[in-house]
């Protein structure tokens, strides 16, 4: 029979064998796909990491065509950002990735304004590119903390949305998200200027990967349990040895 403290190193074994960390799958730092253009919309943005990073893309899309996208300085000093001017409400910045074999989804990015670009923002997701839903809870404010190649890690200027609890957003074959302006109001308190610009850095979608089918599980506690037979057997032919010597 099994001791009950065997038992728990049991446990403990699977819960270790299937324990999962957070993995990166799509991060856009803008560095050397470095968005730039003129128009209603631009697309065909690629992270520069992730391991979903061959399948994932960025766009944008504003109603005036006199938009300028472009790749300004970002956060922490780095060359490069995603950014654009000419903003009204429901213009957006948008990210595709898959999240196959993943949940708990989050995604955390650095963002900020020009004084007369837009204040308000919200996280929108879908997962078939036609109809997105609001995330409650994920409207936020955005400031005017300027970014430079000189500066360092800017505080108040990332944001971390926790989307565990959305299960749409997990294992699923495509999942779009999109940071909407959301009103009309410019980061200095005034109206939002025609040159008013929002930027964004460090784009990331990340998950963790699921845990194993009950089969899986059925394999892993069953090693399990045959190493810790196998260490008892050992065990008492030790002592049996001994007292026979």
């Amino acid at each position: 029979m099994i001791r009950k403290w065997q038992f728990i190193l049991v446990l403990m074994a699977v819960g270790a064998c299937v324990g999962r960390a957070a993995v990166t799958l799509a991060d856009w730092t803008f560095e050397t796909s470095a968005p730039n253009g003129y128009g209603t919309t631009i697309g065909g943005i690629a992270p520069e990491a992730g391991v979903n990073a061959g399948t994932s893309t960025a766009s944008g899309f504003h109603v005036s065509p006199s938009t300028a996208w472009s790749s300004p300085a970002g956060n922490c000093g780095t060359a490069h950002s995603f950014s654009a001017d000419r903003w009204g409400v429901g213009d957006y910045f948008q990210f595709k990735t898959t999240t196959l074999g993943y949940n708990n989804i989050m995604v955390a990015f650095e963002q900020t304004s020009s004084s007369t670009g837009p204040s308000a923002f919200k996280l929108a997701y879908s997962t078939d590119g036609a109809t997105y839903c609001d995330i409650a809870g994920d409207s936020y404010i955005v400031g005017m903390t300027t970014w430079s190649t000189t500066s360092g890690t800017l505080k108040g200027t990332v944001l971390n949305f926790d989307l565990s609890s959305i299960t749409a957003v997990n294992n699923d074959s495509v999942v779009y998200f999109r940071l909407i302006d959301n009103n009309n109001t410019a980061a200095n308190g005034g109206v939002v200027g025609t040159i008013g610009s929002s930027r964004i850095d460090d784009f990331t979608i990340s998950g963790v990967e699921t845990v194993p089918e009950p089969a899986a599980w059925g394999a892993i506690s069953g090693a399990g349990l045959l190493a810790l037979c196998s260490l008892r057997v050992w065990r008492q032919c030790r002592c049996s040895e001994k007292s026979k010597s």
